[in-house]
């Protein structure tokens, strides 16, 4: 009793600004290996069934394997950056990783908007200005993911979920100033003579 008491006490301290810098008191959690080991064995079967979703929406969707296997390979070229990045910055946790599969999720949604812009209306004008309507769309909605989640970046008291919001936050700006690009050229290049700026 005593003990708790303590405890209590401290984190009321710590949590009301005493100390010159910034303290978040939270619980530790502690998982152990063989958990972890069954986590990794799942979350490989769900990324391995999620790409064989997503390949046979797209093939049935656009029923054009030059469309699918961009696709997929900016997705998971997106998927190794925010790792790589979260990695390099911070901590590879459960909240992490939920916030990276928001994040492919997105970039996936945002392809095939870019895909259908340019299929769409390759033949009414140029490239150019083709990917221009289709990034706007693809601006606009990773501005409004960012502005979402800035809440609970800066939220200290849901320490839990920061992990999720910085990835995701991440994932968003890398997505559309690199993987977005690099497919919209690709694009570009195959269906019109203008490559994007």
């Amino acid at each position: 009793a005593y003990a708790n008491a303590q405890t209590k006490e401290i984190a009321s301290i710590l949590s009301g600004g005493a100390l010159p810098v910034p303290i978040v008191a939270s619980t530790p959690v502690t998982i152990p290996p063989t958990l972890g080991a069954h986590f990794l064995y799942v979350s490989a079967i769900a990324g391995l069934a999620a790409v064989a979703f997503v390949s046979i929406f797209i093939t049935v969707r656009y029923r054009r394997l030059f469309l699918v296997l961009p696709i997929l390979l900016t997705t998971f070229m997106e998927l190794f950056i925010i790792f790589s990045v979260i990695g390099l910055i911070g901590t590879i946790d459960l909240a992490a990783v939920a916030g990276m599969i928001a994040v492919v999720g997105t970039g996936v949604d945002a392809q095939i908007i870019i895909t259908d812009e340019v299929l769409l209306r390759k033949s009414e004008t140029s490239a150019k200005r083709i990917l221009g309507n289709a990034f706007y769309i693809v601006w606009v909605d990773a501005l409004l993911l960012v502005v979402a989640m800035l809440p609970l970046f800066f939220a200290t008291s849901m320490v839990d979920v920061i992990g999720f919001s910085e990835s995701t936050i991440i994932g968003a700006l890398l997505g559309v100033l690199i993987t977005r690009p690099a497919y919209g050229a690709i694009l570009s290049k195959h269906y019109g003579k203008e490559a994007p700026v």
